[in-house]
């Protein structure tokens, strides 16, 4: 039994096939022509090229080190924000840069700045610094997962 979607994702990414789909599961035919469908993808190369001919494709670069600086300060606001002004931290410009050259992507840049954060408030500490870094980023690391 071959149980690919890709066969029905093409259907509705035809306008002419879409606009009698009809849904085996539900059972039910409806017009789907008008359906804006979003997909994303890490390696466009793992697609299937009949599904990328349907598509209209946006590359989004990673980004550069004022965009890393401007994600930095804004999580380091948030944070700020919500502690009293006497817990308050501050991130020293050693860390930041460190942060910057750092090769990891936004999501990872964030989840460490806030574990560190947590860390340097953990710790009773008011500035944040590399060592809450690097602890954070210890915490991090992800665990195999095996079923037994």
């Amino acid at each position: 039994m071959d149980c690919s979607i890709l066969p029905a994702l093409l259907d509705l990414l035809e306008r002419e096939s879409a606009r009698s789909y009809r849904d085996e599961c539900l059972g039910l035919a409806f017009d789907a022509s008008r359906l804006i469908v979003l997909l994303t993808s890490n390696n466009i190369e793992y697609m299937d090229a009949a599904l990328r001919s349907r598509c209209k494709i946006f590359t989004i670069e990673k980004p550069k080190a004022t965009q890393k600086r401007l994600v930095i300060q804004h999580e380091f606001e948030q944070i700020n924000r919500t502690l009293l002004k006497s817990k308050r931290i501050k991130l020293d410009s050693e860390t930041v840069d460190k942060l910057i050259r750092a090769d990891m992507d936004v999501r990872v840049l964030i989840s460490t700045v806030r574990a560190s954060a947590i860390k340097a408030i953990e710790s009773g500490g008011r500035l944040l610094t590399l060592v809450e870094i690097i602890e954070s980023e210890k915490s991090n690391k992800k665990l195999p997962i095996g079923f037994v």
